[in-house]
C-alpha cells in the first residue's frame, strides 16, 4: 500500500492512495475511508482517537479453510460441464497483439441520463429484478452475438460475503470473487425478456452458496485443459463510496474520487448505479481497436435503451435489433473507409497543369509590332 499527499492550492489537497487487491476489494474501500474520516473528525476535536475493533480478517481465512469444498465441486462440475473453451469475444483484434505480452490498459465510458436510468430503475422494481441481472442478461446477449454462440461463459464478480460468518460486511479485506457464469441464449426464444432475466436470477441466486470457491478450484472444475475459464468479466459496482465521502467533517470537503485499476483480463465490463447508470469497457489497447470498443459500448447502451422503451420485448426480437444494428454498423464503418480512400486518392492525384496552344495568324494579326 502507498499514499502520497500532493498539494494543489493553499486549501486544496489530492491525495493518491495505492493498494494491491490481495489486501482490499472494493467493499472494503468505504470501510477503511469512514474510519479515517473519523479518525480526522477527532483530531480536529482534540479528541483521543478511539476506534472500535474490527473484526480480524484472520477469521475468514480460518472459515475458508475449514470449508468443505466437495460440495462446490460437485455443484461446478455440473455447471462446467461440456464448455471445453473460453467464449471468444468475437471482437476485430490488432495484428500480432494478443501476443506481445504486456496489457496496455486503456477504457471506453458510456454514462445514460439521469431519465434513462430512472425509467430502467422502474422497470426493475416493477418486474421484482436486479440492476446486477439487467447487466448480466445484456452482456450475455452481446457475447453470443459477437461470438456466434448460444452457450456463453461470462465471468462475473462477487462480493464473497455471502456466508454463514458474524461480522463478515464489516471486515476489511480480499473477499471478492470471480466465478463463471453459464448463459443459454436460444435464437427461437420468444419468451418475454422478463420471464428469462427472472431465470437468471434464479440461478445467479442458487450460485451463491458456492461463490467463495476459488478461481483456481472452479477452472480445475471444467474441462479447459489450458488458458482462461472466460476472456471477459463484468463487475457490478454498488458499494457506497461516493457516500461516505458526502459528509463534511471539520471544515473538510472531499471531492468526487476517482478510480483506477489494473487488470489481467481482456476485457472488464464495469456497471454503476450511482449516480446515473454508468458503464466502463477496460480493454487491451495492444489488442483492441479503439473503433470496435467504441463501437461494442453503442450496442450495449442501445440494449439499455430497447428495454426501458419495450420492456416486455421478446429475448428473439431484441437478438435481432442487435443484429441490424451490428449490420448498419458495418455498412457505416465501410462508407467511411471507403471516403478516406477517396480523400487520400484526390490528396495524391497531380492537379492538372494548363498548357497554352500554339497562336493562330487571326490571334497575331492584331498585335501591334
Amino acid at each position: 500500500m502507498r499514499l502520497s499527499l500532493l498539494q494543489l492550492e493553499d486549501d486544496r489537497w489530492k491525495v493518491f492512495w495505492g493498494f494491491h487487491h490481495a489486501i482490499l476489494d472494493g467493499w472494503s474501500i468505504p470501510l477503511v475511508l469512514k474510519e479515517v474520516l473519523l479518525a480526522y473528525e477527532l483530531h480536529v476535536r482534540g479528541t483521543a482517537i478511539e476506534l472500535e475493533p474490527a473484526r480480524p480478517y484472520g477469521e475468514y481465512v480460518a472459515w475458508l479453510q475449514q470449508s468443505d469444498m466437495a460440495p462446490a465441486k460437485d455443484y461446478w462440475k455440473k455447471q462446467l460441464e461440456g464448455v471445453r473453451s473460453a467464449t471468444p469475444l468475437g471482437l476485430p483484434e490488432i495484428s500480432g497483439g494478443k501476443d506481445a505480452g504486456g496489457s496496455k490498459q486503456s477504457k471506453h465510458t458510456t454514462r445514460l441520463s439521469p431519465e434513462l436510468t430512472q425509467t430502467l430503475d422502474n422497470h426493475v422494481r416493477e418486474q421484482q429484478l436486479t440492476m446486477s441481472t439487467i447487466a448480466q442478461g445484456r452482456w450475455a446477449l452481446l457475447l453470443s452475438e459477437y461470438s456466434g454462440q448460444d452457450d456463453v461463459l461470462v465471468g462475473t464478480t462477487v462480493s464473497g460475503r455471502s456466508i454463514d460468518l458474524p461480522g463478515v460486511e464489516s471486515m476489511v479485506g480480499m473477499f471478492v470473487n470471480v466465478v463463471p457464469f453459464r448463459v443459454s441464449v436460444d435464437t427461437d426464444q420468444q419468451q418475454p425478456l422478463p420471464k428469462w432475466l427472472h431465470s437468471l436470477k434464479r440461478q445467479h441466486a442458487a450460485m451463491r452458496e458456492f461463490e467463495h470457491t476459488p478461481l483456481l478450484v472452479t477452472q480445475q472444475c471444467s474441462e479447459i485443459d489450458r488458458g482462461s475459464l472466460f476472456e471477459s468479466i463484468l463487475t457490478f459496482e454498488n458499494y457506497p463510496v461516493d457516500r461516505a465521502l458526502e459528509q463534511q467533517i471539520g471544515g473538510l470537503v472531499v471531492g468526487e474520487p476517482e478510480h483506477f485499476m489494473q487488470t489481467s483480463f481482456p476485457l472488464v465490463l464495469i456497471v454503476s448505479t450511482i449516480p446515473e447508470l454508468r458503464f466502463e469497457l477496460k480493454y487491451d489497447s495492444g489488442r483492441f481497436h479503439a473503433s470496435a470498443i467504441q463501437e461494442l459500448a453503442e450496442n450495449l447502451s442501445a440494449l439499455f435503451v430497447a428495454v426501458a422503451s419495450q420492456p416486455a420485448i421478446s429475448v428473439a426480437d431484441l437478438r435481432t435489433q442487435i443484429r441490424d444494428t451490428r449490420a448498419q454498423q458495418r455498412r457505416e464503418a465501410k462508407q467511411q473507409r471507403q471516403a478516406k480512400q477517396l480523400k487520400k486518392l484526390r490528396a495524391v492525384r497531380p492537379s492538372a497543369k494548363k498548357v497554352s496552344g500554339p497562336q493562330s495568324d487571326s490571334d497575331t494579326s492584331n498585335q501591334t509590332p
